[in-house]
């Protein structure tokens, strides 16, 4: 259980106001056998808002450089769902 707490507080980054609140509900009990949903919830969703935020800057790029690296951290975020495979798909 521990490592669970660890690991949402560094998904939500150490000092962050989330952080404190979380620490402070699992301080009394509040937070307990559903951890590990609460883990996965806040896993995911930050994956989302990097895909998101990848995808933004995707849009705002000027240069082929730009976009080239936006793609690879979307791509890499969908990997990293199982959401993707790696093989590369056909052109229409």
């Amino acid at each position: 259980m521990q490592a669970d707490i660890t690991a949402l507080h560094t998904e939500l980054g150490d000092g962050t106001a989330a952080a404190a609140i979380v620490r402070d509900l699992t301080a009394d009990g509040t937070i307990g056998t559903n951890l590990p949903q609460y883990v996965e919830s806040v896993r995911k969703g930050a994956s989302e808002r990097r895909f998101n935020r990848s995808r933004e800057k995707f849009n705002q790029a000027t240069d082929d450089e730009t976009r080239l690296e936006k793609i690879e951290q979307m791509k890499a975020e969908l990997l990293a769902k199982g959401s993707a495979t790696t093989s590369t798909p056909t052109q229409d």
